[in-house]
């Protein structure tokens, strides 16, 4: 048996896996009870049950890269695959179920809120650290009074020089558009059709800097809220089914490991597979 596995080894981490997803499906559920019934959520409550469920996945993705990692595979190591892949997609099912709750909670404490003090973390940590300017340091205009003739006679002769100096970029006739992109130093529009399908969903450029992609996929997770989410849209009986694909892709991408052995595999989760990109409202 490689990788030291056996079935007897699955069907107990089977096991063990099912009781604890069975409690926190348990948990869910009674958040989910709270919540309609009017009372709030402690603090974190549901990080913290996110958490549990991404430690869970990070040990299923661990276990199944060892495996995938051998040259030669046994057929208990497909067996232990299929298994392990089981798992996984339950826990994607109960990550969908959190972020349902999320939005409910999201509901329940009201948009500004939620969005400040959970959407964006990162941003709200950086605010915070940033020091306040002093009164010396804060810039102030100073008040407003009519300009002497001299001032305005100054003022007047440097828009004429400043204009003079801007003409000739202004009247150039030979240059070409890539030249003029070349000299403003932009770089090119991406081609987004070439992302994986979960990038071009959220709409992020799977080149983000590793520092900057979390706050990017809040962004954008904002913006597609907007003309998305059924609780902004409910006339729109396609929402539900936009918001649920947009989520999924969300909780994959902003989980260092799921993110990591989806960018490994790009293989499309099963409950995506087919999923028509020209439906989703991207602003």
């Amino acid at each position: 048996m490689s990788h030291d596995t056996s079935l007897t080894d699955l069907r107990a981490l089977i096991a063990a896996d099912t009781a604890a997803s069975n409690a926190l499906q348990a948990r869910i559920a009674q958040q989910e009870d709270d919540l309609a019934s009017g009372k709030t959520l402690p603090d974190k409550k549901v990080d913290l049950m996110e958490r549990s469920n991404k430690d869970v996945v990070r040990d299923l993705v661990a276990r199944l890269e060892r495996i995938e990692g051998s040259e030669n595979l046994t057929a208990t190591d497909r067996e232990t695959m299929q298994g392990l892949n089981a798992r996984l997609a339950v826990c994607d099912i109960l990550a969908m179920r959190l972020a349902k709750l999320k939005d409910l909670e999201f509901q329940a404490r009201g948009m500004q809120d939620f969005l400040e003090g959970e959407t964006m973390p990162e941003l709200r940590i950086r605010t915070q650290s940033q020091p306040k300017k002093t009164r010396d340091e804060v810039d102030v205009e100073p008040l407003l009074r009519p300009a002497t003739s001299e001032e305005a006679s100054a003022k007047q002769a440097d828009e004429d020089e400043s204009a003079d100096e801007e003409l000739p970029g202004n009247h150039r006739t030979n240059g070409s558009g890539e030249d003029d992109q070349a000299e403003s130093g932009e770089d090119p529009e991406p081609d987004k059709s070439t992302w994986p399908l979960l990038y071009q969903m959220l709409d992020v450029d799977p080149k983000t800097e590793h520092n900057y992609f979390s706050e990017a996929c809040n962004l954008s997770l904002k913006r597609l809220a907007r003309r998305n989410n059924p609780k902004f849209l409910p006339n729109d009986t396609e929402a539900p089914k936009r918001w649920a694909a947009v989520m999924k892709a969300y909780e994959i991408l902003t989980d260092p490991e799921r993110k990591r052995f989806y960018d490994m595999r790009n293989k499309t989760p099963t409950d995506l597979e087919g999923f028509d990109l020209t439906s989703l409202r991207i602003e």
